[in-house]
This record gives C-alpha cells, sequence and structure tokens, in this order.
C-alpha cells in the first residue's frame, strides 16, 4: 500500500515525464559505474509494466 507521501513523489516525477523504477534488487551488485537499460513491455491502458533489466559495468 502507498502513502500520500509515495502517491505524490510517484505524481511529480511522472508528471515531468520522469520514468519510476522499482523493486529492482541490486544488493548483490559490486560498487562501480553502470548502465542500466530498462525497457518496459507496452500494455495499452496500463499505468506500468514489467521490465526487463540488463545492467552493464563499464
Amino acid at each position: 500500500a502507498h502513502c500520500d507521501n509515495e502517491y505524490n513523489i510517484h505524481t511529480i516525477l511522472l508528471g515531468k515525464k520522469i520514468a519510476i523504477l522499482e523493486s529492482l534488487d541490486l544488493s548483490n551488485v559490486a560498487s562501480g559505474k553502470y548502465f542500466l537499460s530498462a525497457a518496459p513491455l507496452k500494455i495499452e491502458g496500463s499505468d506500468g509494466a514489467f521490465v526487463r533489466a540488463v545492467l552493464i559495468k563499464f
């Protein structure tokens, strides 16, 4: 469940066309510089979608 503050943050970011990436577990990733690609599935009428996240270390 989202609290009001989380909803407000989501509204602000999405209003500025900033994508939100949630529930990405990076706890086993070593420190360093990476390129992250997270291409979402295009689901008509949806306000969110699963992504295929790819992390490439520089």
